[in-house]
């Protein structure tokens, strides 16, 4: 509450946050960066007063980055009045769906959605997920129609003390939680194909062994949703499901590796999406960008695999059609060490031609969107690679156009330091901008920035040591200043980490998720 000292009087205004989060990594382009914080700078967040406020229990552990919705007013009403709301969405893998209220001290939800029995990680025969797996996708929310997107995995019953797996799309209702008309829909289809799971030419998605693990994306009323597998047990592909966002009506299928050639030793061709979390990332053009792991590959003799690549998709009318793609010269050689690119996620860098991303080895890739160089067995023709991590990115890289800087592109490697590298003459410069002091032990730093505008920048990361979640604040124009971290006093201890997820910034406040059911809330003390 801001204090105006008038003439004879003093008149007491109430500011309201503005600034929603609605989507993995904040946008389309997955910039990860949040430029209207005008109550979090480097000086308010170092001045001894930045602390632990308050938590939000869940039921489960939280894989799906927090989703924020500021100033929202429900279409329901209360005593003949509006309600204004500032509201909190988090999935949990128990799959339940929570909206709290952040402007109101209880921590009792506004409402809860349980979205059906979590999967236990013994039926998919996988420990990267346990003990249960449920909603682990980053939700994705259309304030103007009032509905969160999420999507997770669950268990029907099919005969008596039987069940089989599904993974299911649902539209809820923002104001209570409801399903909306004909939600929700169980993802399923087929692509014409000669792998090994084909049947009668047809790649069926099988729901028992591929996972929706990459946030969602919603652009221009379509919701896309990819898919991988669970420790490359086979067989399993990667998948790109498109959906009519209102009427929830399949709009287009694709499929990685849908044909027979398993150069990469792994059953069914694989290519999974996953990109520890990350949403698949969408141009101006509603061009579609992601990257895949570990699988088959056979783009360089016009076939149709596209394991361990960069590739770049487009929603038409007869559904997805590949636009340019990337794979390694030396992917075979990856794919033996299980060093794919498919680990890390994709950036459209906002003002440019580039796309940046990175993988389990030590580079990092630099494309230019109109094409990707392709494939060939002895050099690479992608713009830019270069050894710029320490040990490979588990995080996605994030953007932000400092005013000081210039535009800088951040990535926190697995045992590496925060580092950021300078957008010029259409590359990436190959030698850090600034970098941070401090490392991040495995898998690395998941990196959230805020700024107001092109000033004051902060980047967030979340990390961990023997399983304790560390949230830490640097100066984004000076990487080395280490503003905050949780560590400092006991009280601000995150709990149990978050593996790979983001923190989330918005209107002076930091959520930050963990495995210890529950969300925590940063912000400054009075």
């Amino acid at each position: 509450m801001w204090v105006f000292a008038l003439t004879g009087m003093v008149a007491f205004a109430e500011i309201h946050p503005s600034v929603d989060v609605l989507t993995q990594h904040n946008d389309k382009y997955r910039t990860g960066w949040n430029s209207s914080e005008t109550f979090l700078n480097p000086d308010s967040v170092a001045s001894g007063r930045f602390h632990l406020q308050r938590s939000f229990p869940v039921d489960g552990q939280v894989y799906a980055q927090p989703l924020v919705v500021a100033n929202y007013t429900p279409l329901l009403q209360s005593g003949g009045r509006s309600i204004v709301r500032d509201l909190l969405i988090v999935g949990t893998a128990h799959n339940t769906l929570y909206c709290f209220d952040t402007a109101k001290s209880s921590s009792q939800p506004v409402w809860t959605a349980k979205l059906g029995k979590s999967v236990p990680n013994q039926n998919v025969q996988c420990d990267d997920m346990r003990p249960e797996i449920g909603i682990v996708s980053t939700p994705v929310i259309d304030r103007d129609a009032r509905t969160v997107y999420v999507v997770n995995k669950c268990r029907v019953p099919v005969t008596s003390g039987a069940h089989r797996q599904v993974v299911r799309l649902h539209a809820l209702d923002l104001d209570t939680g409801n399903e909306m008309a004909g939600s929700p829909v169980d993802l399923a289809g087929s692509v014409a194909g000669t792998a090994p799971d084909a049947v009668n030419g047809q790649v069926p998605f099988d729901p028992s062994k591929q996972m929706n693990r990459p946030g969602l994306l919603l652009d221009r009323g379509v919701l896309y949703i990819a898919c991988g597998g669970h420790c490359d047990n086979g067989p399993f592909h990667g998948w790109i499901f498109a959906y009519h966002a209102r009427k929830l009506a399949k709009l287009g299928l694709y499929c990685t590796t849908p044909d027979g050639d398993v150069n990469a030793g792994i059953p069914s061709g694989a290519g999974g999406i996953w990109m520890a979390g990350n949403g698949l990332a969408c141009d101006d053009d509603g061009s579609i960008y992601f990257s895949t792991g570990n699988g088959a590959y056979s783009l360089d003799s016009s076939g149709r695999q596209t394991g361990n690549s960069l590739a770049k998709v487009r929603l038409g009318e007869n559904g997805f059609q590949l636009q340019t793609f990337f794979t390694p010269h030396d992917t075979q050689a990856m794919n033996e060490r299980d060093r794919d690119l498919g680990s890390a996620g994709v950036l459209v860098v906002p003002s440019s031609t580039l796309l940046v991303g990175g993988g389990k080895d030590k580079d990092l890739y630099v494309a230019d969107r109109s094409n990707f160089g392709g494939f060939s067995p002895s050099a690479d023709a992608i713009l830019q690679r270069w050894p710029g991590t320490n040990d490979g990115l588990w995080t996605a890289p994030i953007y932000w156009n400092s005013g000081l800087l210039g535009p800088q592109v951040f990535f926190g490697g697995k045992e590496d330091y925060v580092k950021s590298f300078s957008v010029a003459a259409g590359l990436l410069t190959m030698t850090p901008t600034t970098q941070s002091q401090v490392k991040g032990k495995w898998p690395g730093s998941a990196m959230s920035g805020s700024s107001d505008g092109d000033k004051e920048g902060i980047v967030w990361t979340l990390s961990q040591a023997q399983g304790k979640g560390i949230l830490r604040a640097y100066e984004a124009n000076n990487l080395a200043n280490l503003l905050w971290h949780s560590d400092i006093v006991a009280s601000d201890a995150v709990g149990v980490y978050a593996k790979f997820c983001p923190p989330t910034v918005a209107n002076g406040k930091v959520f930050v998720p963990t495995f210890s059911n529950k969300v925590n809330v940063y912000g400054l003390n009075p």
